[in-house]
């Protein structure tokens, strides 16, 4: 269907992703919280999910490993799995760059990475700023969520390549969130800068591997 939530648009992609391309992967998340996302892996790859927070269930736990750790200091060797995973959580961190440079280190070569984020200029932001209601960063959410910043597609295009990092940047999804949670799986191309969401799907560049975004 054309129409549907918003946690349908983008976990469906995710989950469709991981059964073609992580079967039998070693992969790590970053800031998994209570391993919402996390299960979009599991049962495909061995996850490792580590977060800042140690909010995830007994029964979870039996799914996958957990450590408490911050992603900007994680303590794994280089090039220790085959995929990094992360969603909604850079714009929470002080120094992105730090943590997406961390997300590579132990990332293999040529490994995937995937990244996921708000847009900046997603359709609820435009019409906040239409009704004079100025967003500005950090914002304020709710309680304990807070945005340091929000990146727009180019910008998140920008801090990946600059990490050594190749791929595809996705729109996803355009509608509300919130109470009516309700909008458009497939758009027209002219409604991509409105999109809700961003997801960075990437691989670790060697050497002599020519970038691709």
């Amino acid at each position: 269907m054309f129409i549907c939530r918003f946690d349908e648009a983008r976990d469906g992609l995710v989950a469709d992703f991981a059964s073609r391309n992580l079967v039998g992967k070693k992969i790590l998340e970053l800031g998994c919280g209570s391993g919402d996302r996390t299960q979009l892996f599991y049962d495909v790859s061995r996850v490792i999910g580590v977060d800042i927070m140690g909010q995830v269930s007994v029964e979870r736990k039996r799914k996958f490993c957990f450590f408490v750790a911050d992603a900007t200091k994680l303590p794994f060797r280089n090039e220790s799995f085959d995929a990094v995973v992360s969603f909604d959580v850079i714009e929470h961190i002080s120094d992105d760059k730090k943590f997406v440079a961390e997300a590579f280190r132990v990332c293999k070569g040529r490994g995937i990475i995937i990244l996921g984020t708000p847009n900046r200029l997603r359709l609820s932001n435009r019409l906040r700023n239409l009704l004079g209601k100025k967003i500005v960063y950090p914002r304020y959410l709710g309680p304990d969520i807070i945005h340091l910043r929000e990146y727009t597609r180019e910008q998140l295009i920008t801090l990946v390549k600059n990490a050594g990092l190749s791929g595809e940047c996705m729109c996803i999804w355009v509608g509300f969130v919130g109470r009516v949670n309700k909008g458009l799986r497939i758009f027209p191309t002219f409604l991509a800068p409105y999109a809700q969401y961003l997801l960075f799907f990437g691989r670790k560049q060697c050497r002599n591997d020519k970038v691709l975004v």
